[in-house]
């Protein structure tokens, strides 16, 4: 009879870095996912819940040459379990998590690879970063609790697009809803992450328990620490700059990340002539929907959006699309990615009631004439990168388009 529980991780051992040719069998339950691409390679992640070797093997389709990588594995077990609505035969009570960094390849190429040992024998691809000019293919989901209709069709429109990266910004998934609805995220993302490198941004539903953030999301997809929180971080592909801010964490380190977010943009100036700043992070500043708009990152982030020249804001948490054009930045509120869908005109309709004040309603009053589109859907948005634009398309779930426009850089 299968048992239903939840689990706490103990500890974390560092187990190997393996570079055997033979590696064992394993069965992989979560991933393998790609993160931080850079011209030269990027990083492989995956999970098992059996200890085998670290490795991958990375085709060039267009020379069948071969490079094999290995990297390290690290063990998780589990301490405590007690019951939750999520079903798990024979747990070992052990994560095996597989990390692999692939260097050295060309730029702008898409390599095939395969994790050494897995059972599946399946192969996935990614595309390193293109050099400045090219062209490419972004998209950009939010909210995903993945159950039901939406999420699976904008899955599967992602999968008909084929991104070479994947920008999500927030709440990836909802943990309250089932024992490891990690398992459930990693499995509905498999279509686009076998194509796409991934960059996430921390939402306030990655930290709904005690010690899930450092559990899971940070376990996932630990960053680089080229931030000044540990949800900051830059990554130059192409033309564009995409950087992720951390709208979690607040007071001061709204402050730090400001200076933070300058000292960038002007790093990628110095080298960049004809290039785009995109800046991603959970918690939108300007919306009409259910949350307010956020007069935090409105009074810290927007002033150094405008001064250094930032050309697109994408956000999530309100479960809706909205574009808005303000002081020549395009603000993006995608939040459709499959959870429970909002009122996109919350905010107007509490305003008409008498219910909002002070900076609110200025803020309100300010940029209700200034939303282009908003609709509550579910959707994903998708950007064509080439000759100087960001051609960019709000697509519902069902395929259609609900927006469309376009960016022009410098």
């Amino acid at each position: 009879m299968k048992k239903l529980f939840f689990l706490i991780f103990c500890g974390t051992v560092f187990v190997c870095g393996c570079s055997s040719s033979n590696c064992s069998s394993i069965t992989i339950v979560k991933g393998p996912y790609v993160l931080y691409p850079s011209e030269r390679g990027a990083e492989i992640r995956w999970e098992s819940l059996e200890k085998g070797c670290a490795g991958v093997v990375v085709v060039d389709p267009a020379t069948g040459e071969k490079k094999t990588f290995h990297g390290d594995v690290s063990r998780y077990t589990m301490a405590e379990a007690w019951e939750r609505q999520f079903e798990m035969e024979n747990h070992s009570m052990t994560f095996f998590d597989y990390v692999v960094k692939v260097e050295g390849l060309d730029a702008g190429k898409r390599y095939m690879y395969t994790i050494k040992g897995d059972g599946s024998n399946n192969t996935y691809s990614f595309r390193t970063a293109p050099p400045e000019g090219a062209t490419f293919t972004f998209a950009v989901i939010g909210d995903s609790a993945n159950f039901g209709e939406g999420f699976e069709g904008n899955m599967t429109v992602l999968a008909r697009f084929k991104p070479d990266i994947l920008i999500h910004t927030g709440d990836l998934q909802y943990y309250s809803h089932v024992l490891d609805s990690w398992i459930k995220f990693f499995d509905g993302y498999a279509p686009v992450f076998s194509v796409a490198a991934f960059l996430p941004v921390r939402g306030n539903h990655e930290d709904e328990l005690e010690g899930e953030l450092e559990r899971y999301f940070n376990r996932f997809f630990r960053y680089p620490g080229s931030g000044t929180t540990p949800y900051n971080y830059a990554v130059q592909y192409g033309s564009g700059l995409f950087i992720t801010l951390d709208s979690e964490a607040r007071g001061t380190l709204f402050d730090v990340q400001s200076r933070w977010l300058s000292s960038v943009i002007d790093e990628f100036n110095s080298r960049v002539t004809d290039g785009f700043i995109v800046v991603s992070f959970h918690r939108p500043p300007y919306t009409l929907a259910l949350h307010a708009p956020d007069l935090d990152i409105i009074h810290k982030f927007v002033p150094v959006f405008q001064s250094k020249g930032v050309n697109l804001v994408l956000t999530g948490h309100n479960h809706v699309y909205e574009r808005f054009e303000i002081g020549g930045i395009t603000y993006i509120v995608t939040g459709g990615g499959g959870a429970m869908l909002y009122n996109v005109n919350e905010q107007i309709e509490k305003k008409e009631a008498g219910e909002l004040s002070g900076e609110t309603l200025e803020v309100v009053d300010e940029i209700y004439p200034l939303r282009v589109t908003g609709v509550s859907t579910y959707h994903t948005v998708v950007f064509e990168v080439g000759n100087g634009t960001v051609h960019g398309r709000a697509v519902d779930y069902r395929g259609n388009v609900l927006d469309e426009f376009e960016i022009s850089f410098p």
